[in-house]
């Protein structure tokens, strides 16, 4: 029996690595082991580091791109695409920086360049490195929810086909898009601000602006958080608030997720309702309904106070145009701005909203 193992350690390892994809539920915990298996693998000679590297990496590989997530699997077909998935899950959830650093950092293809002192200083800072790696994937600080969490969410508030044949129209979304997004209906297919229609129109002369602004500010790191919190389409805020399960506040790990997947997910997903055989004529329409239903309201977290005042917004579509300003401005928290409605004072021209209403609500809903 030994015998069958001799020369195949590789095909041993690949193995062990398929037995904790199989047998382990908490998916940290599989990463963690697989980590260590690989390091020891390495450091004691058992299996050359680039082959256990290029192991683990095909085994996690095949199991988070075709096994870890159906929904996934279905949507996402081209392999760049589910490459991009990979890198961004395994380098800002399981810390593949650190244990690559590790790994190679106690190869012999290192060691075997500096003397012995040199060579104890190197295993101790890789074992800190698997050690951070190890430490990083177990907390979970930034966790976000997986593609058959998030199809989940969408069927709960509304699917889409029904939607689609219903053809509900939200009263006057101008009133919204004004706010939260004036080129939502306008860049197509575009998801994010990460694009050339984005950099030569509308953001063009907001990113000269917080150029300058960033010069001028005494406090470079706040401005520069400031920024990263903005600029957000309708889409990336629509999925961070269905995703975004723990770790809000890591902006340049939650700013990449959002750039990446606005598109890789509600791209695929247009093409997947499209297969179908639904009519995606209106999917920018499911969109924006889907947001306004489920869009978090920053104000004092007085979820329920808003329902009071403004009505559930399971029936987002028979809001008043004053309602629906009002709820907007509940979003981003700016209903608790002082001579808020002075701000936009020629959008409430332009829409033609009761100024007295929008004055009322405000105050039932600072109350």
């Amino acid at each position: 029996m030994e015998e069958l193992f001799v020369g195949n350690s590789v095909i041993l390892l690949f193995w062990v690595y398929i037995s904790f994809i199989i047998d382990i539920d908490e998916y940290y915990k599989k990463i963690i082991l697989m980590y260590l298996i690989t390091y020891i693998a390495n450091v004691l000679n058992i299996v050359p580091t680039f082959q256990s590297y290029e192991i683990l990496l095909l085994a996690l590989f095949l199991d988070i791109e075709f096994l870890h997530d159906k929904f996934k699997k279905i949507i996402i077909n081209s392999f760049p695409e589910k490459l991009l998935d990979f890198l961004y899950i395994m380098i800002t959830h399981y810390s593949l920086i650190f244990f690559s650093a590790a790994l190679f950092l106690s190869s012999d293809w290192i060691l075997n360049c500096f003397v012995n002192t040199v060579k104890i200083i190197l295993m101790i800072i890789s074992c800190i490195f698997i050690y951070l790696g190890c430490k990083n994937s177990a907390s979970e600080k930034f966790k976000i929810a997986s593609f058959d969490e998030i199809k989940e969410k969408i069927d709960n508030i509304e699917k889409y086909r029904p939607f689609s044949e219903r053809e509900d129209e939200i009263c006057a979304p101008e009133c919204v898009l004004f706010i939260e997004d004036k080129n939502f209906f306008n860049r197509g297919n575009r998801y994010t601000f990460f694009n050339r229609f984005y950099l030569q129109d509308s953001y063009r002369r907001k990113l000269k602006k917080l150029f300058f602004r960033f010069l001028r500010s005494e406090n470079k790191t706040n401005c520069i958080d400031k920024a990263l919190r903005g600029y957000s389409t309708i889409e990336m805020q629509f999925l961070r608030t269905l995703s975004i399960k723990n770790g809000y506040n890591y902006v340049f790990r939650r700013k990449a997720y959002e750039i990446i997947y606005s598109r890789l997910f509600l791209r695929n997903l247009k093409i997947y309702y499209k297969k179908c055989n639904c009519d995606i004529r209106c999917f920018k329409d499911y969109i924006l309904y889907l947001y306004l239903r489920c869009a978090p309201c920053l104000h004092k977290g007085q979820e329920e106070r808003v329902n009071s005042v403004l009505g559930y917004r399971k029936k987002i579509e028979i809001y008043s145009k004053e309602k629906l300003f009002a709820l907007t401005l509940c979003f981003s928290g700016k209903i608790e701005w002082p001579n808020v409605l002075n701000l936009y004072s020629e959008s409430i021209k332009e829409y033609d909203l009761d100024i007295s209403e929008l004055e009322n609500l405000i105050l039932q809903l600072n109350k």
